[in-house]
């Protein structure tokens, strides 16, 4: 994009045009070329769409990317299409050089109702120039904030002047904001009050910040994701508190380094989110994802996704979410006919219509092998045990190759335990009709042979699955040959 900024400084563009040609075939005279500078101005329209897009079906380096793109701008018809192209000129990043930066800002005039969209990594500047960059991006800020529609902030370390031009500067078109600051930035580099919290049309938030902000003022956010840690967990729930009436959608993210910390005490009366479909839980342990959900009321939630840790508890057990999470769904009337179970060697992911869930081992730090295999019967057995589920259409997807040797660590799942896995698993779903296997599945063949007629009563048609639209009828397979 940065390229884009020469485009008014190059004027020779004879060169140019006779070395870009295109060819076009009609039926009476075959096949005749004509200069891509003169192509009409609705073909140059689709490519500074496409430019725009920047999804390239190919991977491209970025030099050879800035090359072409010079190249374009040599085109005295191509800059002109470009300049009226609106658009184009309402994505400024901060970082960019500053004669960049406002020969888009004199192009975005003309395009001024779409409103700017800003984009600042703090961490692209030279540290010789920091000291200046800093005074320009929060200069830029305060007088453009106005007429912002999105921004996005990444920041290394504090950065004064941009965090005071965040905290005293109302957003009055915002509609998109994310913020992603350091881990260890305690202090959320000394943004404390975002927009003199005025943003009155705010609708999505990402945050990633160690301390949590008080939201209740943006009263039309109704898409959030945040990053949550020990430094903000226990108040986290206060947080969604006050933006309640508003949300839809809630994605929380865990921290890679999260401090031994007890849980809060849980509140006198829940949070209760009754606009909010959509529930999002990633990297987080489970005894943390159990206390949220029963911190919260959901009574609209249709999508609930959960990664966790699996954890032991007090008691030498092992702790997996899914008989908290899945109750906590208005599973539709569909979502009984089909259950997906994913088998690997440090997780397990049940799937189902609007319900993800994958519980991971691998950081485990336990050694009862039995004790793990019969917690993971359990959690595959969830859907049918705390919900009732009796689909007629059950997909296993064993992801698991290896067998056990003196070198493999005690909670690997291996090719060993399938067998133990299907035969405790499968018998909990009776109603299934349609077997699908899917990944290693000579295994699980052997092993429904081992079982015998009469394992699952309704099964009618066993499938080698290969991709959601191929498959293969292998029925005949439960037969002994």
């Amino acid at each position: 994009m940065a390229a884009s900024s020469s485009m008014s400084s190059v004027s020779g563009d004879a060169a140019t045009q006779s070395s870009f040609t295109t060819s076009t075939t009609t039926a009476q005279s075959g096949c005749f070329s004509m200069l891509f500078s003169e192509l009409p101005f609705e073909i140059f329209e689709e490519i500074i769409f496409c430019y725009e897009d920047d999804e390239l079906p190919i991977e491209v380096a970025a030099d050879q990317r800035l090359q072409k793109t010079l190249l374009l701008c040599q085109i005295r018809r191509f800059r002109q299409a470009a300049h009226a192209h609106h658009s184009l000129w309402t994505i400024i990043y901060l970082h960019w050089p500053d004669e960049a930066v406002q020969y888009y800002l004199e192009r975005f005039q003309d395009a001024r109702q779409l409103g700017l969209s800003i984009f600042l990594n703090t961490q692209v500047s030279r540290l010789s120039e920091r000291v200046a960059d800093q005074a320009r991006w929060a200069q830029f800020l305060r007088n453009e904030m106005k007429d912002i529609v999105e921004l996005e902030i990444i920041m290394s370390g504090g950065n004064n002047p941009v965090a005071q031009a965040l905290n005293d500067t109302p957003a009055p078109r915002l509609e998109s904001w994310t913020l992603i600051l350091d881990e260890k930035a305690q202090d959320n580099n000394k943004i404390r009050t975002p927009f003199q919290q005025n943003a009155p049309v705010l609708r999505s938030a990402r945050i990633y910040a160690c301390r949590p902000f008080d939201l209740s003022s943006f009263t039309s956010l109704s898409q959030l994701t945040l990053r949550i840690g020990h430094h903000n967990f226990k108040r986290l729930l206060e947080l969604l508190r006050g933006v309640s009436s508003s949300l839809e959608t809630l994605k929380l993210k865990g921290v890679e380094e999260w401090d031994l910390q007890l849980l809060p005490a849980n509140l006198p009366a829940p949070v209760v989110l009754s606009n909010c479909t959509s529930l999002s839980l990633k990297n987080i342990e489970a005894h943390r994802a159990c206390y949220l959900l029963s911190n919260i009321v959901l009574p609209s939630l249709s999508s609930l996704h959960v990664d966790e840790k699996m954890v032991p508890l007090e008691d030498d057990s092992l702790l997996f979410s899914i008989s908290s999470t899945l109750p906590r769904l208005n599973f539709p009337a569909e979502a009984d006919d089909m259950l997906l179970l994913s088998l690997h060697p440090h997780s397990l992911l049940v799937e189902s219509v609007g319900y993800w869930f994958r519980s991971d081992w691998k950081e485990l730090d336990y050694s009862d092998r039995t004790l793990l295999l019969q917690t993971i019967i359990d959690g595959a057995s969830a859907p049918a045990t705390t919900i009732f589920a009796q689909p007629t259409l059950l997909i296993v997807v064993n992801n698991i190759i290896e067998s056990r040797t003196p070198y493999t660590h005690s909670l690997d799942v291996t090719l060993e335990d399938i067998d133990v896995l299907l035969r405790n698993m499968l018998p909990t779903y009776p109603s299934v009709e349609i077997l699908g296997l899917m990944g290693n599945i000579a295994p699980m063949v052997q092993a429904l042979r081992n079982a015998g007629e009469g394992f699952l009563p309704n099964l009618q048609t066993l499938l080698h699955v290969t991709d959601p639209d191929t498959y293969l009828d292998i029925t005949s397979q439960l037969r002994p040959s």
